[in-house]
């Protein structure tokens, strides 16, 4: 018996994964098939570290996290990659992760669904 993905089988997406402590945000694009990490922007590197004062973030001032969520646009679409899946699993969308989140968005980044799941067969189904 055929199984129901080979109908839908999983598309080349691209999964956001965020990382935020205290004092620093990092950022990774991980291609889902094959696992490699091609994409990347935190505060620690030599370029952010010279560009900010401080990297950890106030809850009124997410200067890192917005300058970090530019520096991975400006490389996603500089490698041509402007399409992005995030699931986010146990973070909640505010605080640092709305903020990279909508700074990707404004820079043009699209969010997309469904990265190894099928889409729902009906619209009042749930997707999963």
């Amino acid at each position: 018996m055929a199984s129901i993905f080979t109908k839908f089988p999983v598309a080349e997406k691209n999964l956001l994964k965020i990382f935020a402590s205290n004092k620093h945000i990092s950022l990774q694009v991980v291609n889902n098939r094959t696992g490699h990490i091609f994409l990347w922007a935190n505060t620690l590197e030599k370029e952010m570290k010279e560009r900010l004062k401080v990297t950890g973030d106030k809850a009124w001032d997410m200067g890192a996290a917005r300058l970090c969520a530019g520096l991975l646009a400006r490389r996603a679409r500089d490698a041509g990659h402007q399409q992005f899946t995030y699931e986010r699993g146990k973070q909640r969308y505010q605080g640092k992760v709305k903020v990279v989140i909508d700074t990707l968005t404004e820079h043009g980044v699209e969010f997309i669904q469904y990265a190894g799941k099928r889409p729902p067969r009906f619209p009042w189904d749930k997707a999963g």
